[in-house]
């Protein structure tokens, strides 16, 4: 496959893991249907719904998925509640930060969707099928607002020669890479392989690294708990964030697609997104 093929050739930096942090790279079940690491198989929806329940994976962020007072809660998580009910499946969720890994599972048979919200990147699209977007999102920069030993930036420009601190084989990478050819300039660039955007951001809010890229929304919601961040400077067009299936499995990508135009037309749509502050115009 073309995408696993380009991405296992990237070196990138891997750092100590430090507190509560180290638990993004970690696997988790909300539902424990299968062995762990146990192939599930390949299933269009008529497989799925003959087995009564659907495997996904998400990312742990404030967003998307996360557990609170023994709750679990989450935009993605609802929405996947959502779309089971509808169709009268079980959920198997489970939680894992690696973009990299989240896509080798779908690939692998491991889920039959990717819900972390993935851009529209050329190279997936070779390999794999985007729903239905829920909503648009650009990539914006994010840095400190106090005093560190860092410059400002005001312009896209004034990053080049400075280092970008971003979650490894993630679409941020590909953008920042872009970045740099487009500005004809070297964008320095440290991959973490443990570590999700949420993570690169409280290290920015606490000046323990300079700058991380994550998508605007989610920005949007750190922000109000990290005073301290600037998020003015976007990096991208605002792009479609979706939910991602296998390119061979059709029945199900009509399915999903079906359900989200009903399903944002419907009050619990934008109750959902109000229960987490989320606007997602």
């Amino acid at each position: 496959m073309e995408f696993l093929r380009l991405v296992n050739q990237k070196k990138y930096f891997v750092p100590i893991a430090i507190g509560i942090l180290g638990f993004a790279g970690t696997i988790l079940s909300v539902k424990q249907c299968t062995k762990s690491g146990d192939k599930i198989g390949f299933g269009d929806i008529e497989t799925i719904k003959k087995n009564g329940i659907l495997h996904a994976v998400t990312n742990y962020n404030t967003i998307n998925y996360f557990v609170e007072n023994g709750e679990t809660k989450g935009l993605q998580y609802d929405f996947l509640r959502a779309y089971c009910k509808s169709e009268n499946l079980k959920l198997d969720l489970k939680v894992e930060n690696n973009y990299h890994k989240n896509l080798e599972m779908l690939q692998s048979g491991k889920v039959d969707l990717v819900a972390s919200m993935l851009f529209p990147e050329r190279i997936l699209q070779r390999d794999f099928s985007f729903c239905r977007p829920f909503y648009q999102s650009a990539q914006v920069l994010v840095q400190s607002t106090g005093r560190n030993k860092w410059p400002r930036v005001k312009y896209v420009y004034d990053l080049i020669g400075q280092t970008v601190h971003l979650p490894a084989q993630s679409p941020y990478v590909e953008r920042i890479e872009y970045l740099s050819e487009e500005l004809g300039d070297s964008i320095n660039i440290v991959q973490y392989s443990e570590y999700g955007p949420e993570q690169l951001v409280t290290m920015v809010a606490a000046n323990e690294i300079p700058y991380t890229v994550v998508e605007q929304k989610l920005a949007s919601v750190l922000a109000e708990k990290f005073p301290n961040l600037d998020i003015m400077i976007p990096v991208s067009f605002e792009q479609n964030r979706s939910w991602v299936i296998r390119k061979s499995d059709e029945n199900l990508l009509k399915s999903i697609n079906q359900w989200i135009i009903k399903y944002k037309q419907t009050p619990e749509f934008y109750e959902t997104c109000k229960k987490y502050n989320f606007n997602p115009y």
